[in-house]
């Protein structure tokens, strides 16, 4: 991950899949994380600011939260590339830095290894607006042949 694409505008916008609740990714949800998605050829993106209201302690983003977006950002990851449904098998989070509410924060996820056609094991980073790594994931996912929804438009 040395050559991080920063850039959103060299990066495709990932359309919201509409239909679901989803209270880290859909936009229409009041209290959720509304996050918002771009890919590159390797990588999937995320740029968020966290509200107040989803602190721990002052300013601190809560823990469960930073879990959440880097769960997020590793599945929308394997389901961009993949061009399946997942479903989060485990997921192993390391708290490195300090991240803030109320600051922009930059989340990444990609593909660490294809076990096989079912499993994959996804790496997921969460960067302040300095671009210190902050917060560092893996986690295992299973993919799930589905017709459920229309995911065959995202290349």
């Amino acid at each position: 991950m040395n050559a991080i694409i920063s850039q959103k505008e060299n990066l495709i916008k990932l359309r919201p899949i509409e239909g679901i609740k989803c209270f880290a990714c859909n936009p229409a949800n009041p209290v959720g994380l509304k996050m918002k998605f771009f890919a590159d050829e390797t990588h999937v993106y995320s740029w968020l600011t966290v509200a107040d209201h989803f602190c721990s302690w002052d300013t601190y983003v809560h823990g469960g939260i930073l879990a959440t977006i880097l769960d997020e950002i590793m599945s929308w990851a394997v389901l961009y590339f993949s061009k399946k449904l997942i479903l989060t098998k485990s997921i192993n989070v390391n708290f490195i830095k300090t991240v803030y509410t109320e600051t922009e924060i930059k989340a990444v996820g990609r593909i660490y290894k294809r076990l096989n056609e079912r499993k994959v094991i996804m790496e997921g980073t969460i960067y302040n607006s300095n671009n210190d790594l902050c917060t560092k994931s893996t986690g295992e996912y299973v993919l799930i042949d589905s017709s459920a929804i229309n995911i065959s438009s995202y290349k």
